[in-house]
This record gives structure tokens, sequence and C-alpha cells, in this order.
């Protein structure tokens, strides 16, 4: 098996020439780099990232920040994780999974181990962003900052989606309606298509003339949501159900309300938004709003790709997806 003397040897300079040029610790000048470079790449040594970070090469490795926070799906996460890597793989890059905060993204970059980083769970006023401006390699985001300049920024038009969501109740007589929002955690973090999508909910309900009852769900989500049913419907009366937290959410509360005997949609109407287009299965079917999580993974990497073929345009552009409507006849 080829080891670091066979490098030394074919290169013509010591194991501890070859060891520097590696690592980085000494200046080394820049013929030996090379030859040590390309004895590297003949023997087929280390076939890692090693001879192509010391040539200035590409890695072929993206970095994708995704921080685990209390309040994190990890459903959601999974289902963002596989595209990703899916969407990587059809432009033969690799994804290194980042789930610490900024300095892991600075640490990566400065070891020159990537070509790039996509962000997730993108909140509004995000440091990661900010980060953004002084990175020597390109940064798109799954989620629209406030500052997005230094970014390409894609993501699901949560503002739409609230005005889709209203539009639907009006044109079916709701006039209270009770909004299961995510953890609270996520809305103190200001998680942006989160905070889109309530703001434009609240607002176009406001012009509506329809009351909405906001309640974040915690955890156990299970006893929460038996706990705001129990109060919602003793003190108040509802006509229709927005979910806007965790996919997981969903069959919890067509369970509590089956256990109630209230039917879905002759007794309450329910509309999930932010899943993730499955929930046509179960005991209700229901319609939703879901993410584009294959659409968004799609096009964050292929505005990463394309920087680094040499194409800027799209550093600080906002794209925003067309939401879509899945009838299902439950709202």
């Amino acid at each position: 098996m080829t080891n670091i003397k066979d490098v030394a040897r074919l290169a013509g300079v010591s194991i501890s020439t070859v060891s520097y040029a590696f690592s980085g610790k000494r200046p080394i000048s820049s013929e030996t780099k090379n030859r040590i470079v390309q004895a590297a790449e003949d023997l087929h040594y280390h076939p890692n990232s090693n001879a192509q970070v010391l040539r200035g090469a590409r890695t072929r490795i993206i970095a994708l920040s995704a921080p685990i926070h209390s309040y994190t799906s990890t459903a959601g996460y999974s289902i963002f994780f596989f595209e990703m890597l899916k969407a990587a793989r059809r432009k033969a890059y690799d994804i290194l999974l980042l789930a610490g905060e900024d300095e892991e993204i600075e640490r990566v970059a400065d070891s020159r181990l990537i070509d790039g980083v996509i962000l997730l769970d993108v909140e509004e006023n995000d440091s990661r962003v900010a980060q953004a401006y002084s990175l020597p390699l390109p940064v798109a985001s799954i989620g629209i900052p406030l500052d997005s300049q230094p970014v390409y920024s894609v993501d699901l038009n949560f503002t739409l989606a609230g005005y889709m969501t209203i539009d639907r109740a009006v044109l079916h007589g709701y006039q209270r309606i009770l909004f299961l929002g995510a953890r609270p955690g996520a809305y103190d973090a200001q998680s942006n298509f989160l905070m889109y999508y309530r703001s434009s909910v609240l607002d176009n309900a406001r012009k509506k003339g329809i009351t909405i009852l906001f309640r974040p769900v915690k955890y156990p989500r299970s006893e929460i949501i038996e706990t705001i049913l129990d109060d919602i419907l003793t003190n108040d009366t509802i006509d229709a159900i927005i979910l806007n937290g965790d996919a997981e959410t969903a069959p919890l509360l067509v369970s509590s309300l089956l256990r109630r005997h209230l039917r879905v949609p002759e007794d309450v109407a329910v509309l999930s938004v932010g899943s993730y287009g499955n929930l046509d299965s179960g005991l209700v079917k229901l319609d939703e709003i879901p993410l584009e999580p294959r659409d968004a993974c799609k096009y964050a990497m292929q505005a990463i790709t394309d920087f680094i073929e040499g194409d800027t345009s799209h550093i600080g552009r906002v794209h925003y997806l067309t939401p879509q409507y899945l009838d299902r006849g439950s709202f």
C-alpha cells in the first residue's frame, strides 16, 4: 500500500517536506509543492482532497450548514438532507454536513476543503448570512433572510401562501380560525418562513375581517394539542384550523378531533402549510400547501455550481417558489 515514504521518494524530497506540504505548517516552494502533488497523484496516495487543496483545485465538496436547535424538526431536516444530497450527486459533488454554528463555516472555509456553502434553517437576521460577506466562496440560502445581498436565496413564497390561505377561508365563509404554529423557540429565533407566513395570515385575515387565534405548539405535542383544543372548544368557537409547524402534528390533530367526534371538514376544516405533500393517507386526507424541498435544493445547488464555474449573477438574487395548493376537500 502506498505511503508517505513512497511519495517522498518519487518527489525527491524528505518525508518531513511531504508532511509540511500537506499540512501547510511550513512554507514550501511552489516547484517543490507541485512535485509532491504530482507524486501523490501518480501513486494514488490518500484518495481525498489533500492534493487538490494544495494545487488550489476544486474539492467538489459543498458544506451544508444545518444547525441543530431545540426546536429543530428532525423529520423535516432529513427530507432536505436527502434532497440536497441527490442534487449534489447530480452535479458530481459531495456534501459535508455542518451541524454547529458560524465558526464551523469559517473553519472549513479556511481549510479550503469546500467549494461553497448552502444554509438551512435560516433566520431573518442570520449571522451566517452576514458572514457570507467575508467568505472567499459562494453561499446559497434555503430561506429568505432580511439581508440577502451576499447570498443566493430560494424558498417557497410564504407571503403568497398566507394570501392563498385567507382567500380560501373567505371562499368558504370561515370567520374564526385556530392557527396552530411551530414551537415557541422557532418564533423567538425568527425562523424566516414561519415569520413570513404568520405575518401574511394575520395581515390578510385582519383586512378580511377574519379572527385568527394563534397558538404555538410546544412539546409534548399531543398533550399541548389536547390542552389547546379543550380551551378553544370550551370557551370559543372555530370554523377551521391551520397547521404551520412540524408535519408530525397533523395526524395528532386529526386523532384529537375524531376523539371529540368532530368531522373534517363538516364540523371543522383543516389545512396544513409547510408539510411535505404526503398528508393524503391516514384517517383523513388533508389539504396542504407543501414545502418544495426538491426544487429548493436543486436551485440552491445550481446557483453554487454556477458560481464555481464563474457565473456570479445569482449572488444577491431572491428566488421565490410558487406555492401549490393540494385540494383534498378538508379546508
